[in-house]
């Protein structure tokens, strides 16, 4: 019984998992074919903060800023926090 409930849970973490991937590949294209002026016609409900970071980002002027990146590591959300230096194009 227990091994039944090991499985559901392991289910369910995959199924809440590939949702979660789904979402973040529609806004990853939403993300690719905007212009960084209209971020807050696209996505008007997000704050002028993020809305400064997403313009940030398309820009390519994050250097020397701190990001958090996150990842899914074996069904573990996994975070790692990073300081930006020059990148390429």
């Amino acid at each position: 019984m227990e091994e039944v409930r090991k499985e559901m849970s392991v289910r369910a973490a995959n199924k809440r998992q590939k949702k979660s991937e789904k979402e973040r590949k529609a806004l990853e294209r939403k993300l690719k074919d905007i212009d960084s002026n209209n971020i807050p016609k696209v996505f008007p409900d997000i704050t002028r903060d993020v809305c400064s970071g997403l313009t940030d980002i398309l820009n390519g002027t994050l250097v020397g800023r701190t990001i958090c990146h996150t990842w899914y590591d074996e069904l573990k959300l996994v975070r790692n926090q990073h300081s930006l230096g020059k990148w390429k194009r």
